[in-house]
């Protein structure tokens, strides 16, 4: 789900078109719209999105940029859970003996820098999924167990530049 397949796909697929406009800078900007069908396509990759989605973080983020178009923070929820089970597998980028390499055991300096920085950001997406999990989760039960409003609606101030 990159922005390549919305572009591409939705071109050739009759779900979407695009336009150029004047830009700021040297390059026009690319404006790119869904038809029905298309957002109903988004809609549908969003809900569950290939394992590869879920595994590599570049794509990861391509999918949290649109997840609070889907209207159900259930479904929202689910898509996080997905990640948050994966990154609490442990795994490195390193192994010794089929082991998962340790910060504190990697001799090479740069290994170790690797290994520091994938921890930390590993720590802080963690804790951010679980906060996450607990706002939407709030948000399905509701104040008095009822539905609560979507995630996807917004109140006041809260508008979106553009539009999917």
């Amino acid at each position: 789900m990159s922005s390549g397949w919305a572009a591409e796909r939705g071109r050739s697929g009759g779900e979407g078109g695009g336009a150029a406009e004047d830009g700021t800078g040297a390059a026009p900007r690319r404006t790119l719209s869904l038809t029905p069908g298309g957002r109903a396509e988004l809609l549908a990759r969003l809900r569950s999105p290939k394992d590869a989605e879920i595994t590599d973080g570049q794509r990861f983020f391509t999918v949290l940029t649109f997840l609070g178009l889907l209207p159900d923070p259930a479904a929202q929820a689910a898509v996080l859970r997905r990640r948050q089970a994966f990154l609490l597998t442990p795994a490195s980028f390193f192994y010794e003996d089929g082991a998962p390499a340790t910060v504190e055991a990697e001799p090479d300096l740069f290994r170790r820098g690797m290994l520091r920085v994938a921890r930390a950001t590993g720590t802080e997406e963690k804790a951010w999924l679980a906060e996450a999990l607990a706002e939407l989760d709030a948000r399905t039960a509701g104040p008095s167990g009822t539905q609560a409003v979507p995630s996807g609606s917004r109140g006041p101030g809260r508008a979106r530049k553009g539009t999917v």
